[in-house]
């Protein structure tokens, strides 16, 4: 058994994954970021994007962000959870979000442009660098794609936090590898 408390550390990380956030794009021109308790309650506005609909929102648990999409400008657009007072904006796409659905994995993001059932353009994948905004397309002509999803079986660890012993945290366990 591991008595080194990094599980309690592992914890206290995940302090700003307690929460909910939810896209509220009424029509108009109030466009917002809201935050929530995981049971609904507490609702408070996080961000005011004003007429730029976000769309497409995901965590980024390594990096500690928000990412979402906006109609409008076509801009990828984040802000760090410990400090929400600075929108910063990491690329623009050249092609529309208004169905766009993104997932996070490490130091990149995946997004799925749907493609437009009217006119017959297929849909694609692309991979997005957050360090660098550097866009790649990696899978493309899809027929209507509608959803991405993403998973790592390691769990984020801070880099401040990194276990100091042979201890391995994995989902939130601790356990001894000899």
């Amino acid at each position: 058994m591991c008595y080194n408390n990094n599980l309690f550390s592992n914890l206290l990380f995940f302090r700003f994954y307690r929460y909910m956030y939810i896209a509220s794009s009424p029509f108009g021109e109030n466009h917002t970021i809201l935050k929530a308790d995981m049971n609904g309650a507490n609702v408070q506005k996080l961000l005011e994007l004003g007429e730029s609909s976000p769309v497409g929102l995901v965590l980024d648990k390594i990096q500690y962000r928000l990412y979402w999409a906006e109609e409008k400008t076509k801009m990828i657009r984040y802000v760090q959870l410990n400090d929400v007072s600075n929108i910063l904006t990491l690329v623009t796409l050249n092609f529309s979000v208004n169905h766009l659905e993104m997932t996070s994995i490490k130091d990149h993001l995946y997004v799925v442009e749907s493609g437009d059932w009217w006119t017959s353009q297929l849909g694609n994948v692309y991979r997005i660098n957050t360090g660098t905004g550097q866009v790649t397309k990696i899978v493309q002509d899809l027929s209507d794609p509608r959803g991405i999803c993403s998973y790592s079986s390691v769990a984020p660890i801070p880099p401040s936090k990194q276990p100091t012993t042979l201890c391995q945290i994995t989902n939130a366990t601790c356990y001894s590898s000899s």
